[in-house]
């Protein structure tokens, strides 16, 4: 499922509740998925030179400048298309809030059943869903 800034992965994030490690073992967060940002195209009408931006800065080459592309090419940008790139990090949000937090992926941890209060979590979790 693809949302507006997050790309949602149940199978590397399938625990309930996490642990983010700056904010300690007593409080529980919701993993949503891998941060997305809109990416725009960039082409070259002269070779097949390829990159893409990303909406917050940075971005990465996928294919270089042929050493024959003509002097008077010039580069295009797609702004049209609707494509997405994860940026690393993923969306958690802190049970009992609804704003989003962006994370490294090596900052959570899965937390067990007994290690966090269910029935805010499960409360947490049915409204999410109902998002």
């Amino acid at each position: 499922m693809k949302n507006k800034n997050y790309e949602s992965d149940d199978k590397t994030f399938p625990s309930k509740a996490y642990k983010v490690n700056q904010y300690g073992s007593g409080i529980a967060w919701r993993v949503y998925g891998w941060e997305i940002q809109p990416v725009t195209r960039i082409g070259c009408t002269g070779c097949d030179y390829f990159a893409i931006e990303m909406e917050n800065g940075g971005g990465k080459i996928i294919e270089h400048h042929s050493p024959n592309c003509p002097d008077d090419s010039e580069l295009f940008y797609d702004y049209e298309s609707e494509e997405y790139e994860r940026t690393g990090n993923i969306i958690c949000v802190m049970v009992g809030d609804d704003r989003q937090f962006s994370f490294d992926s090596e900052d959570v941890t899965p937390l067990n059943d007994g290690d966090y209060v269910q029935s805010v979590v499960k409360l947490a979790v049915k409204l999410a869903d109902n998002l």
